[in-house]
């Protein structure tokens, strides 16, 4: 959602004349969009922006624009920084904010301007907007707000222009995308969501994000299966593999229930490919916990797990309990879980050498070697003859891999 945000900045600031910056020093605007999920991240977003505030004690004309989740939380201090020319908070719709454009309009002594399509193999196209989980460790829904699904005939209007504009592959982006709909008066949901973009026949591939475990249904396993244009990628985050846990998280399933979803999905794609999330430490999580968490990743083996070492987050319940696990426990614990993980994943990737991939053409890198991705979403660097441009689609049979890439040649 920050990576959609900041397209929708770059994209306006380009159609009013201006260029993307080759260095901090030669700019002329500055927009640090944040995230504010975990404390790591505003740290880092503080740090760059006392850099741009040395800069504009030299450069007086610098405008800097500080956006994103980090703008509701900290707002008082935010505003009363004289280095500041603007505050806005996280987006939630498909255009920037009324202030923004009245400050470039004013810059560039113009009017209304009209925003114009850049060209992109692939394109990021919310469905829904906010939140209405509230995990108890989760600041997302204070600062974005409750969930406001995009209207159909909008999704698939704005993906037709993309198409136009040589758009082949549309991520459809929520905070739950399977929440998509239920706020909207017909009779509409994520799965028949899935099957209106399939049917855009520009469309040649489609992927989601993301997904929360306690919704996903066999509807949307339905319509994947009905052909190729879906992604079989799920991204499940589990968080913790302990109940009492998930309780206290407020994440609305059991381990069992989660188990249940990870076999129905494996059941119609035997290949497919599963990546999660885990929060390590949060508070209250003893021993007895984190190995119930170690022993369900070593059950269920997924391609990749995306760990964070719990940080609290202000106004979220899970701030305020008492029982915090100490930094180098927490770090102990990340570490023990990244080998295991290490070896997991290494193994996974093995499946698919022998096998012939349909895979996505992205990118050429030499005269003869091209990178894409299979139905699974792994990359995949292959040998071809022919012609190849990003869009096509071609057979390539796996020969080996490297890290989390497969290796192989085109069949033809």
């Amino acid at each position: 959602m920050n990576a959609y945000d900041s397209c929708l900045y770059e994209d306006y600031l380009i159609t009013s004349g201006l260029k993307r910056s080759s260095t901090l020093y030669d700019t002329d605007i500055v927009i640090i969009n944040t995230c504010a999920v975990r404390e790591k991240s505003t740290a880092k977003a503080f740090s760059f922006l006392g850099r741009v505030k040395k800069l504009k004690e030299k450069k007086k004309d610098l405008i800097i624009c500080f956006a994103g989740c980090m703008s509701p939380i900290y707002e008082k201090e935010l505003n009363n920084d004289r280095f500041i020319d603007l505050v806005l908070g996280p987006l939630n719709s498909n255009s920037v904010p009324k202030k923004f454009k009245e400050l470039i309009n004013k810059i560039k002594s113009g009017g209304e301007l009209e925003l114009q399509y850049r060209q992109s193999l692939s394109q990021y196209i919310p469905v829904i907007f906010g939140c209405n989980s509230f995990c108890s460790y989760c600041i997302v829904p204070y600062v974005r707000g409750n969930e406001r699904s995009v209207p159909l005939r909008e999704i698939i209007m704005r993906i037709k222009e993309w198409t136009q504009k040589g758009t082949k592959e549309i991520i459809l982006l929520g905070q739950n995308v399977n929440h998509y709909g239920f706020d909207l008066p017909d009779d509409i949901n994520f799965a028949k969501l899935l099957r209106e973009v399939s049917s855009i026949e520009e469309v040649k591939k489609i992927g989601f994000m993301t997904s929360h475990p306690k919704e996903f249904n066999s509807e949307i396993i339905d319509i994947i299966k009905e052909g190729n244009k879906i992604y079989r990628h799920f991204h499940l985050p589990l968080q913790s593999g302990d109940d009492r846990i998930l309780k206290l998280m407020n994440r609305g399933y059991t381990v069992s229930e989660y188990l249940e979803l990870i076999k129905k999905i494996r059941d119609n794609f035997p290949f497919a490919s599963i990546t999660t999330d885990i929060i390590i430490g949060f508070p209250g999580e003893d021993e007895k916990a984190f190995f119930n968490t170690v022993e369900l990743i070593k059950e269920i083996e997924f391609d990749t797990v995306y760990l964070a070492s719990f940080s609290p987050r202000p106004n979220t319940k899970a701030s305020k309990m008492l029982e915090e696990i100490d930094s180098s426990e927490k770090n102990r614990r990340l570490n023990f879980v990244l080998e295991i993980q290490k070896r997991i994943s290494d193994s996974k990737i093995k499946r698919f050498i022998g096998t012939e991939e349909e895979v996505f053409v992205t990118e050429k890198t030499s005269n003869n070697t091209f990178l894409g991705k299979n139905l699974e979403e792994k990359t995949v660097e292959f040998k071809s003859d022919r012609d190849l441009k990003p869009g096509d689609i071609v057979k390539v049979k796996v020969l080996n891999y490297r890290k989390a890439k497969l290796i192989g040649k085109d069949t033809k």
